[in-house]
Formats: C-alpha cells, sequence, structure tokens
C-alpha cells in the first residue's frame, strides 16, 4: 500500500469518526449557550386543517337513452356482411400474392380492400 493511499484512507477514518452520519430532517438546536444573543427559537408549525367543503348531495345520473325513446342506430345485415367479406378478401388476396406469384397490383388491391373493411368497422353500430 503506497503512503499517499494509507493517508487518505487513515483521513477517511477520522471524518467518519469526527463528524457521524446524521438521518435527513433530525437537526438538533444549538443550546442556549451557543445560540447568538437575540436568537429566535422556532417551533414546528400547527398542522392546517384546511378548508370545509360544503355538504352537496348527490344524486345518482339517470342511464342515457336514445334520444327522444327511439331506438339506436343498427348497421344493416348486408353492411356487416361487406365488411367482413372485404377484409377476408383482402387477406385472401396478400397470401395468394405470395403463393402464386402473381403481380403486385394484387398484393397493393388486398391491402386496399383490409383497409377499407377497416374503415367501415368506423361506421358500424
Amino acid at each position: 500500500m503506497t503512503i499517499a493511499r494509507a493517508c487518505r484512507r487513515s483521513a477517511g477514518r477520522w471524518w467518519i469518526a469526527q463528524h457521524p452520519p446524521r438521518r435527513i430532517g433530525t437537526r438538533r438546536p444549538l443550546p442556549f449557550a451557543h445560540r447568538p444573543p437575540g436568537a429566535v427559537t422556532l417551533s414546528r408549525m400547527p398542522q392546517s386543517k384546511g378548508r370545509r367543503k360544503a355538504k352537496t348531495v348527490r344524486r345518482p345520473t339517470p342511464p342515457k337513452t336514445a334520444s327522444g325513446g327511439k331506438r339506436a342506430k343498427q348497421s344493416p345485415k348486408i353492411y356487416v356482411a361487406i365488411m367482413f367479406g372485404l377484409m377476408v378478401l383482402g387477406v385472401l388476396m396478400v397470401v395468394t400474392r405470395y403463393i402464386l406469384d402473381t403481380p403486385s397490383w394484387v398484393l397493393l388491391a388486398g391491402l386496399g380492400a383490409m383497409g377499407a373493411g377497416f374503415l367501415m368497422t368506423t361506421n358500424y353500430h
């Protein structure tokens, strides 16, 4: 061990011995003999009670119904058939593009059909 390392080591031990670690937030006040003249001793702040809110009566909200008591909109069954048909057709076109090595427009048409089917799902009721 070098002399410099030994000095650093012993200096570190000295520092730890002279300054023991304190927990955060545990600051002890100085004794009265060491306080400067005219120093004010502060105590902890009292806990705030907070504001009192006015009591409100909460009523349960009534269930929402369609406007005017009419039935909710429903998509026709043909709309659902076209929507799923476009998605399935698109998947089949993409698969046949790679299995049968057809031209690239088949791939684009398949992706377009799938996209159209997914766009139709946004208007489905």
